[in-house]
């Protein structure tokens, strides 16, 4: 009886050991899962193209052009300065108890829950949108909005990768489709006035007959 129980609680073991996570492969995933949270929140797609599955290869100079908000990049200054200063309130928090992979089938994945600036409510604030550093200076009074993100993994020769990164950029950078217009405070009496314009009498400072008339103000 005694050797019988024996066996019995081995097996009962081995039986728990085969159904339940794989403990290395659950690590690896979560020490990846760390470095990818942080390419996002730097936007370093060349390092982030390294980690992820082959099919992103065709992906990442598109992405890149799309996350470069420098003065150089694909965006209006103005845009890019404004999605840059978003970008950089991006933080994160991975759910370790969420991980779960199988080595068998070759495929892993873990919760990694996002907060980045909810800029919405500046977007009715006149004060907000006569400048971009209006806008900005604004930010840090402003809520923060959770974006939860599934990394999905697959083993490719060996290692893992993440296999959605396409789709984990859509949403986490979706504020990039958002179109930013500043209009200044044209109520300020400090201006200097430029105007331009057809059949413009400079002796007379009147306009005959325009095609147009054009204002420059400078602040």
């Amino acid at each position: 009886k005694t050797v019988a129980l024996t066996l019995a609680v081995i097996m009962a073991s081995s039986v728990l050991a085969s159904c339940g996570k794989d403990s290395a492969a659950d690590e690896a995933i979560l020490e990846l899962s760390e470095d990818i949270a942080k390419y996002l929140c730097d936007c370093k797609i060349s390092k982030l193209a390294k980690v992820s599955t082959s099919d992103f290869e065709s992906e990442k100079d598109d992405w890149a052009e799309d996350l470069d908000f420098s003065l150089t990049g694909p965006y209006m200054s103005e845009e890019a300065r404004v999605y840059e200063a978003i970008a950089q309130t991006i933080e994160y928090s991975i759910d370790e108890d969420s991980v779960s992979s199988s080595v068998k089938n070759q495929e892993g994945r873990v919760c990694v829950e996002f907060t980045v600036v909810d800029y919405e409510e500046l977007l009715d604030d006149p004060e907000a949108m006569t400048a971009p550093e209006d806008f900005i200076s604004k930010l840090d009074s402003c809520d923060e909005e959770e974006i939860e993100l599934w990394f999905d993994f697959e083993l490719e020769d060996g290692e893992w990768h993440i296999s959605n990164t396409d789709e984990i950029l859509e949403n986490l950078f979706d504020f990039r489709n958002q179109r930013f217009v500043f209009v200044p405070d044209l109520s300020r009496s400090d201006f200097d006035a430029m105007w331009f314009g057809t059949d413009w009498d400079y002796e007379g400072n009147v306009y005959t007959n325009p095609f147009y008339i054009e204002l420059m103000l400078f602040a």
